[in-house]
């Protein structure tokens, strides 16, 4: 039977998780699918795709691992479930957590961006995708190719800190480690280091600390929509022809990198920062409570 994995980088979205990963990954005594976004645990989101068994997960993600001493699941969408601290738990009692965390106007922006690049967003307007999360609460107004519809919660997904809470609840402080955006971007090479010390490898190593998974734009729609959602007979000869499911989704990564160029966003409307920042404010401060941290320059206009 394939071992399990012992830590996990829950979220949040669009807060340097895919670079972490990145890095992590690297270390020999690190094992980290080439998959990213498992979201084998999180029984109560409705991930519209057939759920995997235990063995089958730890067989098709985890088999290939060696002899290293730490193996990771980056699923973003881990935080945001309710279910998935107390399921990773009752698989893996000591699994350690990273969390990274964001300024969550400026996590929602981003987040609106690559739900777009997906084709799981159809309002181009930040502002409309906002006011239409109300309805898509309760299942309107939901984009035909939406993968699963909590992604589109974007208040409910900055919230962070009941979503922090439940982690140190059911695992403790000493197996959470919580990072924020901000110091990843501007020491990364630090905090690197202190989370290959939390997670008990050498921190001596080194890497190169690129940027990793920086804004795109798709080139051309129909294949976007093709590589994201083959059809089932696509599916099917594509097992046939290509049996390995990493080797399916390496080609399908080169490709879908290929349909794929830089994009540079217009800053977000002033107004519509000010007004979602005074929503989310009240947050904000009960996350500096729950972290025991000065948040404030996340609540500067």
């Amino acid at each position: 039977m394939s071992r399990a994995p012992n830590f996990f980088v829950v979220g949040a979205v669009k807060s340097g998780t895919t670079a972490m990963c990145e890095y992590l990954s690297r270390h020999p005594d690190v094992y980290i699918p080439p998959e990213k976004e498992l979201n084998f645990f999180g029984s109560d989101m409705d991930l519209r795709v057939p759920r995997q068994s235990w063995d089958e997960y730890l067989a098709m993600y985890f088999a290939t691992a060696g002899a290293e001493t730490r193996l990771g699941d980056g699923s973003v969408w881990y935080l945001y479930t309710r279910a998935a601290a107390q399921e990773i738990r009752q698989r893996v009692p000591d699994a350690r957590i990273v969390i990274m965390l964001r300024q969550p106007v400026e996590m929602l922006y981003s987040l609106h961006s690559q739900l777009l690049y997906n084709d799981d967003e159809d309002l181009t307007s930040f502002q409309d995708a906002l006011s239409a999360e109300s309805a898509r609460r309760d299942g309107e107004r939901l984009p035909a190719n939406v993968t699963f519809p909590e992604q589109l919660h974007y208040r409910a997904i900055a919230d962070y800190a009941p979503q922090v809470e439940r982690y140190l609840e059911v695992f403790g402080s000493d197996r959470v480690r919580v990072i924020l955006f901000d110091d990843f971007r501007r020491e990364t090479a630090q905090v690197f280091r202190d989370t290959l010390r939390f997670l008990e490898i050498d921190p001596d190593f080194t890497t190169e600390l690129e940027v990793i998974n920086p804004a795109k734009k798709v080139r051309f729609r129909p294949l976007q929509n093709f590589l994201l959602r083959p059809p089932p007979a696509v599916r099917w000869i594509g097992r046939k022809l290509m049996p390995g499911f990493h080797d399916r989704n390496e080609l399908r990564r080169k490709m879908l990198a290929a349909n794929a160029g830089p994009q540079t966003r217009s800053p977000l409307d002033p107004t519509i920062r000010s007004d979602l920042l005074d929503e989310l404010r009240p947050g904000i401060r009960r996350l500096e409570d729950v972290l025991g941290k000065d948040l404030s320059s996340w609540t500067q206009p």
